[in-house]
């Protein structure tokens, strides 16, 4: 099983993401399309699973900024959105997860794109305090951080995605590898919440 996530404004493509076109999409844990009216506050699940999306925070769907479709997820301040696990949603394994983001400011603090959050802040996130400041930065569920070399910008669009197979995880920026780690934790465990999009450390 690959698990994977869709985040980001990816917008509705026919049958391109369904059960009759992905041969992996029984694999597929979480699939947002921000799309929604603009200024609404619901975010829907297209995938299989149909998860319950909590929301935080000043988050809501925007036509501000949009890559594909009609709106995107505009995260506000310390918001976020999340999802409670189950055993269906755990990332045991090799996954995938990914997603196209806009920042239109520098952060101060990290922005996580995914926090999977076990026993510590965990996952993908901007860093300004990296050696290479605001570069793509992935934390263990032990709490090591490391860095890449690339420094995110503002206004543009960036594709981030993070993959784990066996036991190297490695993150991408913009199509390039930004770094690789020794990483076989399991993360999203049943019963805690991933957070995605905007939250902050």
């Amino acid at each position: 099983m690959i698990p994977t996530f869709h985040l980001g404004n990816v917008g509705f493509q026919g049958a391109r993401w369904d059960s009759a076109d992905d041969p992996h999409w029984a694999n597929v844990v979480v699939l947002l399309r921000m799309e929604g009216a603009d200024g609404g506050t619901t975010f829907t699940d297209s995938g299989p699973l149909g998860l319950t999306m909590d929301r935080t925070g000043t988050h809501n769907n925007s036509i501000t900024q949009v890559k594909s479709g009609t709106t995107s997820c505009k995260c506000g301040g310390t918001g976020r959105l999340r999802y409670l696990n189950t055993a269906a949603t755990q990332l045991a394994g090799d996954f995938t997860a990914e997603g196209w983001v806009y920042w239109d400011d520098t952060p101060i603090t990290v922005s996580y794109l995914f926090g999977l959050k076990v026993s510590s802040s965990a996952g993908l996130f901007r860093n300004p305090f990296a050696a290479t400041p605001h570069a793509l930065t992935w934390r263990t569920n032990g709490g090591v951080e490391t860095s890449g070399s690339t420094a995110i910008t503002n206004d543009v669009y960036h594709h981030l995605v993070a993959q784990r197979s066996g036991s190297t995880m490695e993150w991408g920026l913009d199509g390039v590898s930004q770094g690789t780690v020794t990483d076989s934790a399991t993360y999203s465990v049943s019963g805690e919440y991933t957070y995605i999009t905007g939250a902050q450390d």
